[in-house]
This record gives C-alpha cells, structure tokens and sequence, in this order.
C-alpha cells in the first residue's frame, strides 16, 4: 500500500469546478455551525500552536473530523488519510497522519483549550443557546487501562468498578434548560477537586460578565466550606449530604406528624410521591444555619439528604430541580463521538 501523501496546506487546490471523491461527505454539513461561531477566528485568539504546512485551524478541524466519524483514537486516521474530500474540512490536502495528531494533542496544554471554551460559550450565549443561568455541574473518572507505573496517574474512585483505579478525573458544567455543555477540564488532582465549583463560578463570569444564579451538584463536587463561599457570593446552589449514620438515624426518629407528603413534577419518575421534613440544621465548616431537606420514599431505603441555600422554593421544586441533574449525569454516556469511560489515546508521562 502507498503512503498518502504529505499535510500541507501548499499543496490545497481549490478551483472551481474540481471535483474529488469523499468518503463521508455528510460531514460537511458541520461547516455551517463551524462558521456560525466563526470557529477559525476562536482557534487564533486561544493562540493554539500551529505550522506553515499545517495551520492551528486545521489541526483542531482533523482532530474534530476524528469525533465527528466516531473514530476516537489518533491513529484511526490511517484508513482515511488519503481521502482528499475530508482534508478539504480540515481546510489541507489530505488530513495529518498519527504521530502528527498524537504529537499535537500532547504539545498543546490547558490554556489554548480553557480559551477556545470561553470564546465558544460566548458566541453560543450570543445565539441565545443558554436559557437561564442555572448550571449542573458533575465529576465523571476516566480509566486509564495502561501500566500504572508508566503513568503515574493518581487513583480515583470509578463508579462502574467500584474501586480505585489509575484514572483522569475531569469536571463539565451543563446549562440545565438547554442542555449543552458550557464547560470542561480534564487532570485535576484530588486536592484540587474541592475548588472546581468555585473556580467555575469565576469562569462563567469572564464568559458571561455576570456569575450563575444557581449550581447543582452532588455531594463529592465540593466540602461544605466550598458551599460557604458560594453563599458569599449570593449564589444559589442544591447538592446532597452525604448520609453518615448519626443524621441518618436522626432522621429515622423524627415523629411522622413532621413528614408532609409532596409531588414531584416528573412524569416520567416512578417515585414521584415522597414525604419530606423541611429544616434548618448546622454542618461542619459552614457559618450558621443551613436549610435541609429530609425525603422518603424515593426508591432507596435510606433517605435523601437535600442541602441548599436557596429560602424561596419549596420542597418539591428542590427535589425536582434535582433529580433533573442526571441529564448531566447521562450526557458523558450517551455522547457517541468521544469515550468517556477510558482513555482512547496515548498517556504521554513526564
């Protein structure tokens, strides 16, 4: 088999009236949301890195070319490499090979990525894309299958594993109405893990010049000092306490005249009739009183422990707000383009 040839944007020749066979020609239609954002414009002022044969712009639209035609490795670019069709979306001759794709991936760090994502939710807000300003935010583990000494990733907790393994933990935060992801980073350590919802807020206010109304997460996104400062910044937030077994059996003795029966706007829920106490109590590392929602009868057998600041709503609107947090929840799993449950490409160490 002949090698394809070269990358380079030299060799593009873009005349009228040319015409050249494409494997998947339907991935042109992306073009059209691609200049909707003025993406070419985006890539430049994050100052990805770039070369006079292959420029920023265009390794970032064969790297999207890869997720766009669901082939999530680096080097699944090899069967399609001589395709002229999808090298004209990626604005070259032909798309960049595997080491040139690998080698880009590890050469560009997080502040080109943290700039493209800011200047995207701009001109998404612009478009009217984000409803409201009430965000879920979530953890999701990556597994890294590689050998462990290799690379020295720090061990997390992987939910389908139930175990600490090897792994990438990385943070998302989903406009709640619209449903997009407005946020991302990957590499946090765990000591960093507790500052993520805070460090969200001040990203959001660069992109949108004001900070969210409201965060919604669950108990492992931040500590109850992490809810203080969001309280000082009059920010809304719902999250759940973790059940530890002294409030849990606090809980269980309340007398059953304080349990008041509430419905849950969710049709499609099948405990959609839970009985909730509604109080405030103190917790570690937190000024004060803060209001808990105490509820039954939600399919486990232990109850939910609702924490939030937010005095104006009443039980079942909190509980629902919440429940409607696992579209955060599910997105990394139903996104078809990229594998959230393990690494598809090289671990590069050191």
């Amino acid at each position: 088999m002949l090698s394809p040839p070269v990358s380079d944007i030299g060799q593009l020749r873009l005349r009228p009236g040319v015409e050249i066979e494409c494997r998947t020609p339907l991935v042109f239609l992306f073009t059209a949301f691609l200049d909707e954002i003025g993406f070419e414009a985006l890539v430049r002022q994050a100052h990805y890195p770039g070369s006079a044969m292959i420029p920023a712009p265009a390794y970032l639209r064969s790297l999207l070319a890869l997720k766009l035609l669901g082939r999530p490795r680096h080097n699944h670019v090899m069967p399609i490499a001589d395709d002229e069709g999808l090298g004209w979306f990626a604005g070259l001759n032909v798309l960049p090979k595997t080491t040139a794709l690998s080698d880009y991936s590890y050469r560009v760090g997080d502040r080109p990525h943290q700039a493209l994502l800011r200047g995207l939710a701009r001109a998404r807000k612009a478009s009217g894309a984000y409803p409201t300003r009430s965000f879920n935010l979530d953890f999701h583990t990556i597994r890294h299958y590689g050998d462990p000494e290799v690379s020295r990733l720090e061990k997390d907790y992987v939910p389908r594993r139930s175990q600490s393994v090897p792994a990438v933990v990385s943070a998302f935060a989903q406009e709640w109405e619209g449903r997009e992801m407005v946020y991302a980073r990957a590499n946090l350590l765990k000591e960093e893990k507790a500052d993520e919802v805070v460090r969200f807020v001040d990203y959001w206010k660069e992109v949108d010049g004001e900070p969210p109304e409201e965060l919604v997460f669950d108990a492992h996104m931040t500590t109850h000092a992490g809810l203080a400062k969001l309280d000082r910044r009059g920010i809304k937030f719902l999250t759940l306490r973790e059940r530890r077994s002294r409030e849990v059996e606090r809980i269980r003795s309340l007398p059953e005249d304080r349990w008041k029966s509430v419905e849950l706007e969710i049709e499609d829920r099948a405990y959609r009739h839970p009985i909730v106490v509604d109080e405030r109590v103190e917790i570690a590392d937190y000024p004060g009183r803060i209001r808990q929602v105490a509820a039954r009868n939600l399919g486990r057998e232990e109850p939910t422990l609702l924490l939030t600041n937010d005095t104006r709503r009443g039980p079942a609107a909190l509980l629902t707000r919440y429940a409607r947090r696992t579209l955060i929840e599910n997105s990394p799993s139903e996104n078809r383009y990229t594998s959230f449950t393990s690494m598809r490409s090289r671990v590069r160490c050191g």
